[in-house]
């Protein structure tokens, strides 16, 4: 609306404007409420969820089943299975992430040693596809001593164990 329309707009248009314009920001006010109650609700989630996860931390420190540094390995694992490294859970990118040259896994292009081997990665050296001279990583299944793929591997309380032990 141009200015010299609105000098010249009816008192009753100017009303209906101005309620309009109240009725928006009640409603914004009303909105700004909810978020506030649902920040509010998510930190309180997030405060028992951070509780119990010390909790379980702990347990697992005392009976001997979990050192906090195999922890942290397992979830920058966990972190780079979807390819970045974010400190999230992401989709699944790892099949087009950079890999290792020397082990094959996925390797993030910002760091200068991989995760998992330990070598000495340059982000030219991180391709996208893993070499087809490195060899497939296997582990042996503590239950039945089978040896399988490390990448189907499975982690319980006394090790490393293959899919079929998994299920007993």
């Amino acid at each position: 609306m141009a200015v010299w329309d609105y000098i010249f707009d009816s008192d009753a248009a100017q009303r209906q404007d101005i309620e309009a314009l109240k009725e928006r920001a009640g409603s914004s006010e009303e909105a700004l409420t909810a978020l506030r109650l649902a920040v509010i609700g998510l930190m309180q989630k997030l405060d028992t969820l951070e509780l119990a996860l010390e909790g379980l931390v702990k347990c697992l420190e005392i009976k001997g089943g979990l050192t906090r540094e195999e922890l942290a390995v397992m979830i920058q694992r966990i972190d780079l299975a979807d390819g970045v490294e974010d400190g999230r859970i992401g989709p699944d990118r790892s099949a087009s992430a950079p890999r290792c040259p020397f082990c094959g896994r996925p390797a993030n292009p910002a760091r200068t040693h991989c995760l998992y081997c330990g070598e000495r990665v340059t982000s030219a050296a991180a391709d996208s596809s893993p070499r087809p001279d490195v060899p497939v990583r296997t582990v042996r299944c503590v239950r039945c001593y089978t040896e399988i793929p490390e990448d189907e591997a499975h982690f319980s309380p006394e090790g490393l164990v293959c899919d079929k032990c998994q299920t007993l």
